[in-house]
This record gives structure tokens, C-alpha cells and sequence, in this order.
């Protein structure tokens, strides 16, 4: 050892560290006790001269003789040697833990930090190729609750009410025979010719949603049969946009893009399509999926429409135009044919109203039934500030829906308490036909809420006609005017054999409409841009 420079750098650079706690005293006093070391080495041989210093400091045997060189003894011994390890931890840490994987759990962290420090530096061929493999055939679960954007979480709560095709196309279904049977009694049995009968709302409804080829089917739940109701797509009736739905485990595929796919990637196409469809562009994804649909259902691509995107799985909303009968009987097989067509198929829904649609008895709420006999009532309803009036319906009888609770809506302050703040705006829809005299303009194109009474055996007899434009925008149409809207040719009049001989009687519905997004050209015509923006509760129905 070089004794007259050994240590000499160490405590300058202490000096230099800790300006405020030592000055040249220290190093003097190094010089000094340097030689007590050495000679201390001689004799104790066995200790090292870490060793021995500790020994000194904790003894206090060199505080009055070197009180620098103790105080900086015992910072160094409470001080960690390294921090490297802490270091490499926070690196490592940062290295996992990306804007990409936010959502780790503390103990997965802590598993794949551990996995990178403590690991080998390189991975083999054979672990390479077993991790790859077990990530391409397992079905990777991920625990963590996603937050849907509200725009996504509304068309979810919306589509997510539809049947499933399967079940609905089922004609094995013990239900289906059950329902068969309830509806041949209620519909085999004359109608009272009573409108607060509700034998003779059943009929009204058959004559609404049926056609020639094929009843309404009536079920009743409360006696444990387990269908679809179709009362909350009633709004619809005449709307030619009755949409499909295809749910996919995943974007995985879509566009020749094979890599799997994150919960993240999906929302961030979805958000992309949706732009793109709100903005009437092109996307080689909607364009692959539009190949895919129409090789499914055997027509021609320019007849499918996507109309919405969402995630919570991956949920692709379209419509086929001009849906001829011969297409709507071949949805037994549909699901089979989109399987081929879509590797990641969960399973595909339909629009209640598209494929023999079923009603609910049990959906009959006798709270919401009322007789309006006395002259119109008017009150505000909606937004504070944002009101409008309502007008009842004077004249006509309310069979109310069992809509309270409904788990695709998001609370019942839309409807009930009346009069409550978040109350939606109150209308009535029209099941009526229309002339060319659309809403006194014979030069514009029919509005899409101009079908006739018989909506449903129009579109199985000649399938559905080309989308068309309204006088006031596409959308759902309706009043706020009773009057006005049941005096008009959106209320057309049904033809029934009752027990008191052949009556004629009107029908519509009472509905709310979204404050948000409704728009009111003028002030007898509503618009609801979308169908989860109106929702019925009532069927209104008087003698003709």
C-alpha cells in the first residue's frame, strides 16, 4: 500500500459532499489515525479495517481525539454502500409499467419485475416458442372493470335488448310452443269491441306487428315463459332501419390485422369506425367487414349498411336493404354462415320487430292504464328551464308498459316521478300511412315514419324498400300534439270482428323522447335522431 496517499481521495471527496460538516481538520485527523490503523492491522491480524473502525465508533473511543472523522464514521455506517439495487428496481418498474400497461395489478408488477431482474438475460428458443404458443391458445381473461365512454354505453344498453337469432329462430323451443298455444287462445276468441278490454288491445296489437303468414306470438313470463318482448321497440313499428347485430370476442382478424388485441386497441377502432361512418367515409375494416356480411347473408355488399360500432366485446350494428322474405327465412341458418365469415363470432342478435315479433302480456302495467275522458290536461315536463308541454291524450285509453326498471335504461327518472327534473319529453307515434302529401309538402320524399298499419306484412310481402329521406331529417318522427297527430294520416284505423260486429279503432303510442337530442322543426313534428332516444310506455287506443 502507498500509505501517504492512501485514503486521501476518499476524504476529499467526502469534504466535497459535505461542505457543511467538514472542513481541513478532517484529513489532518486522517493522517493521523491512518497510522494507528496500520499499526492496529499488525497486531490484530484477524480483524479487517472496516472491522476495527466500527469497533472504535462504537466504543466512542475516537470522538474527543478525531471528532470529524467519527461524525463521518457514523453518517457512512447509517448510510446504504450502494443504490444500485434500489435503482435498477425504479428502472425496471418504469420499463414494465408503460402508458400502454397502466392497468397492471401490484402483485403482477411485482411477478414481471421479479421475472426481469432475477431472470436470465435471455429467453431460448423452446421457453420462447411454449410462451407464444400458450398465449395464442388460451383465452386470456382480463379482471379489470372497463369504463365505457357514455356514447359507447348507450348504444350498448340499446343493443344489448335485443334477442339473440338463435333462440328467437328456435322452433323447438317448449316457450315457443307454450306462447303458440296462449296466442291461438287469445286471438281465436272475438274481441269485446271494448277498448279497456285488453283481449281487444291483444287484437289491435296482432294487427299491428303480424302479418298474413304469421301471428304476433303472445307469451306470458309471469308464468315462467322465457321470450323477448318487443314492447320497448314499438316506437319502430314503421321505421325501415331494423338493425342486426354481430358480437365478436374481439377486432382480432378484422382488416387481415391478425395480432391479438387489447380491450384499448378495440375502443380506439371503434371510436375510428364510428368517425369514419358518422363522416360517410370509407375504412378498409368496414369495407372487409361489409364483404364478410354480404357473403353471409347472400347478398350483395352494396345492400349492407353498418350503421354503429361499440365495444364490450366487439358489437358491429348493420342493416341489410331491401330484406326480402326469402332472406328473413334463411336467419335459422345466419349464425352459422357469419361463424365462417368471422373467426372471433360470440353471436349475432336481431331487431325484435324484424322476425316474428312476440309481446309480453305480463308487460300490460296497470299502473300506467288510464282513461283519458275529460278535456286535455297540460303541464311542463322535462329540464328545468328546457321544459315543454305535454298534452293528454283526451278521448283515447292507456294500456301502460312495464318500463320502470328496465335494466338497458339507465334509471326510471326519464318517466318517473312525473314532473321530476330528469323527466324526458312527452310525445305520441304514429302507426298510420302516409300520402304524398308528406306533412304538407307533396314535393318532398316520403318520411321513414310513412309506412302503413300493416308495416310488417308490407316488408314480408315485398321486403323493404330503399332507405328515403324526411321532410325534416332521418329519424324516429313524432307529436307532442295529440290532436293534430291522431286526427292525421299517421294514425291509420284497424279493422276488427268484434262481438258487437266490425269496429274500427285508432292506435298510437305515448312515448318520451330524449331533451338532449330531439329536434323540433316545427311545432307539431318532433324528431328523434335515434331509436335509443324515443321510448314508448303506453298504447293508446280509442273506437274510430
Amino acid at each position: 500500500t502507498n500509505e501517504p496517499e492512501y485514503g486521501i481521495q476518499e476524504i476529499n471527496t467526502i469534504k466535497q459532499q459535505y461542505p457543511n460538516d467538514f472542513n481541513d481538520d478532517l484529513l489532518t485527523e486522517w493522517k493521523v489515525f491512518r497510522k494507528y490503523l496500520f499499526a492496529q492491522q499488525q497486531t490484530y491480524t484477524n480483524l479487517t479495517q472496516r472491522k476495527q473502525c466500527i469497533n472504535l465508533v462504537k466504543k466512542g473511543m475516537i470522538r474527543g481525539i478525531y471528532p470529524q472523522l467519527s461524525l463521518a464514521a457514523e453518517i457512512f455506517l447509517c448510510a446504504p454502500i450502494s443504490t444500485a439495487t434500489v435503482e435498477r428496481d425504479f428502472s425496471t418498474m418504469n420499463r414494465i409499467l408503460t402508458g400502454l400497461r397502466n392497468r397492471l395489478t401490484t402483485e403482477h408488477l411485482e411477478q414481471l419485475m421479479r421475472i426481469s431482474i432475477e431472470g436470465p438475460a435471455d429467453l431460448d428458443n423452446d421457453i420462447k416458442n411454449l410462451i407464444i404458443d400458450c398465449w395464442k391458445t388460451e383465452d386470456v381473461v382480463d379482471a379489470t372493470p372497463h369504463v365505457l365512454p357514455e356514447n359507447q354505453a348507450v348504444l350498448k344498453r340499446y343493443y344489448d335488448s335485443f334477442p339473440n337469432i338463435d333462440e328467437l329462430t328456435n322452433t323447438t323451443n317448449p316457450d315457443v310452443k307454450k306462447a303458440e298455444e296462449l296466442t291461438k287462445s287469445i286471438l281465436n276468441k272475438k274481441s269485446s269491441g271494448n277498448v279497456t278490454d285488453k283481449n281487444t288491445a291483444c287484437h289491435i296489437l296482432n294487427k299491428l306487428l303480424g302479418d298474413e303468414d304469421q301471428q304476433c306470438l303472445f307469451f306470458d313470463s309471469a308464468n315462467g315463459i322465457n321470450l323477448h318482448d318487443a314492447s320497448g321497440n314499438l316506437a319502430d313499428i314503421d321505421s325501415e332501419d331494423r338493425p342486426f347485430v354481430l358480437e365478436l370476442k374481439s377486432s382480432e382478424g378484422l382488416g387481415g390485422d391478425n395480432s391479438k388485441k387489447t380491450f384499448n386497441d378495440d375502443m380506439k377502432l371503434a371510436e375510428t369506425l364510428t368517425h369514419c361512418i358518422e363522416q360517410k367515409r370509407n375504412h378498409p375494416i368496414i369495407e372487409d367487414i361489409r364483404d364478410r356480411l354480404a357473403k353471409a347473408h347472400e347478398v350483395d355488399k352494396n345492400s349492407i349498411v353498418i350503421k354503429a360500432v361499440f365495444v364490450g366485446s366487439f358489437n358491429i350494428a348493420y342493416t341489410v336493404k331491401d330484406l326480402a322474405k326469402s332472406v328473413i327465412k334463411k336467419l335459422f341458418k345466419i349464425s352459422q354462415q357469419l361463424k365462417k365469415q368471422f373467426p372471433q363470432f360470440l353471436r349475432a342478435k336481431i331487431h325484435p320487430l324484424l322476425f316474428r315479433p312476440s309481446f309480453d302480456i305480463a308487460y300490460f302495467d296497470a299502473r300506467g292504464d288510464k282513461t283519458f275522458s275529460s278535456g286535455p290536461d297540460t303541464h311542463e315536463v322535462g329540464p328545468p328551464g328546457r321544459t315543454k308541454k305535454y298534452t293528454s291524450p283526451s278521448g283515447w285509453t292507456r294500456y301502460g308498459l312495464k318500463v320502470l326498471g328496465k335494466s338497458e335504461y339507465k334509471n326510471d327518472e326519464w318517466l318517473h316521478p312525473f314532473q321530476h327534473p330528469g323527466n324526458w319529453y312527452r310525445a305520441f307515434h304514429g302507426t298510420g300511412r302516409a300520402t304524398k302529401v308528406d306533412f304538407g309538402n307533396s314535393n318532398a320524399d316520403f318520411d321513414q315514419t310513412a309506412a302503413p298499419i300493416n308495416a310488417l306484412a308490407s316488408i314480408f310481402k315485398q321486403g323493404f324498400r330503399p332507405a328515403r329521406v324526411a321532410a325534416h331529417g332521418p329519424g324516429v318522427y313524432c307529436s307532442p300534439n295529440p290532436v293534430w297527430l291522431g286526427d292525421s294520416v299517421f294514425v291509420g284505423a284497424v279493422e276488427l270482428d268484434t262481438e258487437k260486429g266490425k269496429k274500427k279503432f285508432k292506435c298510437m303510442f305515448q312515448v318520451a323522447v330524449n331533451p338532449e337530442s330531439v329536434q323540433c322543426p316545427i311545432n307539431d313534428i318532433w324528431v328523434a335522431p335515434q331509436p335509443q332516444d324515443i321510448r314508448p310506455y303506453g298504447i293508446l287506443i280509442k273506437e274510430a
